[in-house]
Parts: C-alpha cells; sequence; structure tokens
C-alpha cells in the first residue's frame, strides 16, 4: 500500500505555485515518485492546470521519438490519472495543434475507448479526428 504523503494545499493554489514548493508532492513528479503518491488537494483553474501540465509534460519527453519514453513521462502518467477532468482540455489540444499531440494512450486509459481505426494508427491528424469524432458522439458540444 502506497504511503499517503500529508500535505494539503490551499483551494486557490494552482498546480504551478504547488510544483514550485519543494514541500509538496506534486515536487515528487519533478523527483521522480510514483504518480499515485500525488494526492490531496484543490484545484482553482483545470484549463490553467492542464496547460501547465501540458508544457511540462513536453519538457520532460524533449525531442525523443520514442512513444515508450512520451507516455511514461511522471506528469503523462499523471494527466492520466486525473481521469476525465483533462478530457476536454486534450480534445481542444487535438482540434486546435497543426500536429496532433501524443494523447492517444492517455484518452484511451481514462476513458477505456478506442476509436482510432487499426488503419490509422501512426497518423496523428487521423488518430485525432477520430477521437474528436468519438467526443462529439459522447454528447460533448464543441
Amino acid at each position: 500500500m502506497a504511503a499517503s504523503v500529508p500535505y494539503s494545499f490551499p483551494a486557490s493554489l494552482t498546480i504551478a505555485q504547488a510544483v514550485e514548493s519543494a514541500n509538496s508532492p506534486l515536487f515528487a513528479i519533478s523527483s521522480g515518485w510514483a504518480a499515485s503518491k500525488v494526492e490531496s488537494f484543490s484545484i482553482s483553474d483545470a484549463q490553467s492546470d492542464f496547460n501547465f501540465l501540458r508544457d511540462r509534460w513536453h519538457e520532460e519527453y524533449g525531442a525523443t521519438s520514442s512513444m515508450t519514453r512520451i507516455v511514461s513521462t511522471p506528469t503523462y502518467r499523471w494527466i492520466i490519472q486525473q481521469g476525465p477532468r483533462f478530457v476536454p482540455f486534450i480534445i481542444k489540444d487535438l482540434e486546435t495543434s497543426d500536429e496532433p499531440d501524443h494523447w492517444f494512450e492517455a484518452l484511451r486509459q481514462i476513458t477505456n475507448a478506442d476509436p482510432v481505426d487499426p488503419r490509422d494508427r501512426g497518423n496523428r491528424r487521423k488518430m485525432a479526428k477520430a477521437w474528436i469524432k468519438w467526443y462529439r458522439s459522447q454528447g460533448h458540444a464543441r
């Protein structure tokens, strides 16, 4: 059983502020702790938090082309642990990017769905379109 991190954040604290605090459980992300140890805090602005975490994830995986490395960074794993809360922002990111990011594994794990045609695997634009179409089919507005 994982030990709980005895720390809680004020409700108004953003993830960006929390990560800057070496006493916070989110410091564990940059220190290599398992994401499962990150617990007990409130988020004031989910879009800002998502943007911060997306940018941090990009820094973590850098210029690598290794899918294993890209989807196994601590921040990517932590985003997945947040569950459906970040799905609208992931979909928005796929819609607005000229070159869709590697969100497909996160979406599969969060939603337990996989709307991508096997013939389209590897084509990020087609994969993004499939996920956006699936998301809309679930009753989510544009």
